[in-house]
């Protein structure tokens, strides 16, 4: 089977999605396809052809069994980027000369072998998209429209793979859209990007964001600085569903070293972190962070980040029905980090929410045991699992001496628990959270354009604090999204605004 062995997850996330469609089907609608990536001589000679395409190739292997690359002309490029796939899943199935049921194209070259197709292309910060045309790649050293093209392009095989399921799920007309100051179609103000020093940016968070935040700025051969980089866990099979800079080969590695690895040619200085945000900072002692750069997926997080005021904050997110980015470069004037994760709703208790996941909602006392005391898995644990959900023991086994947090994470949030039971999505609601690779990817992108835009001081002033996009419908005017500082928020509280002030005075 070409699937990839990482395919429990993928359900997870899908079928979050695609309510009442099961592994099975989404199996089968998967290997309908046959996807085509073509490029000729202008995509794989300019930069920014390249980087798409390289990122096309990252996402497009994570999903799909079955994909053909093809060139105009006799080049290199192929066999890499074949190497590339099979690094990512290995029994991926790359056929020669089968037509492609759909085609990604980049370039300037018309493709004709397949009916449909989606043809992608960037001019710096521009995406360019279109279902009709070529759109072409230019050669600027900028990859963010490119690498944000390969994640429409990829929107795009999704919603065509399953628009029988998808509510909203039409294809995109063609448009070009800014990632500069998010105009569509796309204004002629085109930053040229060269140097860039980041002074000390400190990056928290290396799940999927900050994968594709780190595989944005890896693209950026004249950037400099000192970037620290932080996460205190490993790479793990379950990761590999949509972490873009993850192989096969990174299994157990820390993802920090990952990450390192990634930026070995850049001009950076890079300091890792393996370690959690409070760790960090209680060993780093001083908290004069001038710009952090948050990628984690919790919101305890995010409130203690900006307990620590930092001068500038920028923030990327996936959730159900959006993504996107926010920057808060004004804790005095405007909305700070909290305010977009200020409570309006009584949340479950983390006790509850792994319970609920195990199918042990009324033994939510045991798990609370576990978590509130740092209980390794025993035996005794794993059979009231198992027996919960109707599974041998002997798959869980493995995870005896292990934290809870650990066991939650690879068998609840990886999928394996799916593998057995296939209601899981529909008792774990909205509280397994499994974005799309491409979801993940663009948002990582647009975290890295606006850490690229303060540090070339474009003026961000008059953009709402936060902008957003759903990329399982096709794109919309609306991006911006205004927010208001919160009334009983810290950012409106007189000593913390006294002690930000006092912080910055310069």
């Amino acid at each position: 089977m070409a699937l990839a062995n990482f395919f429990e997850k993928i359900t997870l996330g899908i079928s979050q999605i695609l309510k009442g469609y099961n592994p099975s089907q989404m199996e089968a609608a998967l290997n309908s396809q046959r996807i085509g990536i073509f490029f000729d001589e202008n995509g794989a000679n300019s930069k920014e052809g390249r980087s798409t395409l390289d990122l096309v190739i990252r996402l497009v292997a994570r999903l799909f069994p079955v994909i053909q690359i093809e060139c105009s002309h006799s080049n290199q490029l192929v066999d890499d980027l074949k190497l590339l796939a099979k690094s990512i899943n290995p029994v991926i199935e790359i056929t020669e000369s089968e037509r492609p049921t759909v085609c990604i194209v980049v370039g300037k070259t018309a493709y004709s072998r397949s009916t449909d197709v989606f043809y992608l292309g960037s001019d710096n910060w521009i995406i360019g998209f279109s279902n009709s045309i070529p759109v072409g790649s230019s050669d600027s050293i900028n990859p963010l429209g490119a690498g944000a093209a390969a994640c429409i392009g990829m929107a795009n095989l999704f919603r065509y793979t399953f628009k029988e399921q998808l509510s909203y799920g039409t294809l995109d007309q063609d448009f070009s859209l800014s990632l500069l100051d998010y105009s569509l179609p796309a204004s002629k103000n085109n930053l040229r990007l060269e140097k860039v020093n980041l002074g000390e940016s400190v990056v928290v968070g290396l799940g999927a964001v900050g994968n594709s935040f780190i595989w944005a700025i890896s693209q950026m051969p004249l950037i400099s600085g000192n970037l620290i980089i932080i996460d205190p866990e490993k790479v793990s099979i379950s990761n590999l569903q949509r972490y873009v800079l993850a192989k096969q080969s990174d299994i157990g590695i820390n993802k920090t070293d990952l990450c390192s690895v990634a930026l070995k040619e850049s001009r950076l200085s890079i300091q890792s972190e393996g370690a959690s945000w409070g760790e960090f900072i209680n060993k780093r002692k001083e908290w004069d962070i001038q710009t952090l750069v948050t990628c984690v997926d919790n919101i305890k997080d995010r409130i203690m980040m900006q307990g620590a005021l930092p001068k500038k904050i920028f923030n990327a997110w996936t959730q159900p029905e959006n993504l996107g980015v926010s920057r808060h470069i004004d804790f005095v004037e405007k909305p700070c980090l909290c305010c977009l994760y200020f409570p309006t709703v009584k949340k479950t208790s983390r006790s509850q929410e792994v319970a609920d996941n195990l199918n042990l909602s009324n033994q939510e006392k045991i798990i609370r045991d576990y978590l509130a005391n740092n209980k390794p898995v025993d035996e005794g644990l794993l059979h009231i699992i198992a027996t919960a959900n109707k599974v041998s023991v002997d798959y869980f086994l493995q995870y005896i001496g292990k934290s809870l947090d650990v066991f939650y994470s690879e068998v609840v949030c990886g999928g394996v628990l799916l593998k057995f039971n296939n209601s899981l999505s529909q008792q774990a609601g909205e509280s397994i959270a499994v974005p799309s690779a491409f979801e993940s990817a663009f948002a990582g992108i647009l975290l890295a354009a606006e850490l690229i835009k303060d540090k070339l001081n474009f003026p961000v002033t008059d953009f709402s604090v936060t902008t957003q996009f759903n990329l399982l419908r096709p794109l919309t005017k609306y991006l911006n999204i205004p927010e208001t500082k919160r009334s009983f928020c810290i950012c409106s509280d007189s000593i913390f605004l006294q002690q930000y002030k006092t912080k910055w005075a310069e």
